[in-house]
């Protein structure tokens, strides 16, 4: 399931230079994703453990 977010979290961010959303908008998204990516990456850490 993690790795399902990420890659669709990756898509996402590549996206974002072809839609049409103002600099705020695009910064907003951008800071999500990247944060849904970070926790994936822990969460798939953890689970490795």
């Amino acid at each position: 399931m993690l790795e399902g977010l990420l890659f669709i979290s990756k898509d996402l961010l590549y996206s974002l230079e072809n839609m049409k959303f103002t600099e705020d908008e695009r910064n907003y998204m951008a800071g999500v994703l990247k944060k849904v990516i970070d926790v994936s990456l822990v969460e798939l850490e953890q689970e490795k453990m």
